[in-house]
């Protein structure tokens, strides 16, 4: 299993078309996700969306862009 941060030197919409679009999801206009590893979604008191990955601590916000991809959740 991999872990960490990597530098990417291509653009992120250029890797996202590379992606599996079933695995692999866009939550914010510089973050992509695996949505096999998202844990915890829910709204914070503003009414943000935002989302913690299995086993990590951080939240993650939900651009309102991309939080069409949750709808029904």
């Amino acid at each position: 299993m991999c872990e960490g941060e990597v530098m990417l030197r291509r653009g992120l919409g250029a890797i996202e078309r590379q992606l599996d679009r079933d695995k692999f999801v866009r939550i914010h206009r510089s973050t992509i996700i695996n949505i096999a590893h998202a844990g915890t979604l829910m709204r914070d008191d503003l009414g943000r969306l935002k989302l913690r990955l299995r086993g990590r601590t951080e939240w993650l916000f939900v651009s309102k862009p991309f939080e069409r991809t949750f709808k029904g959740l």
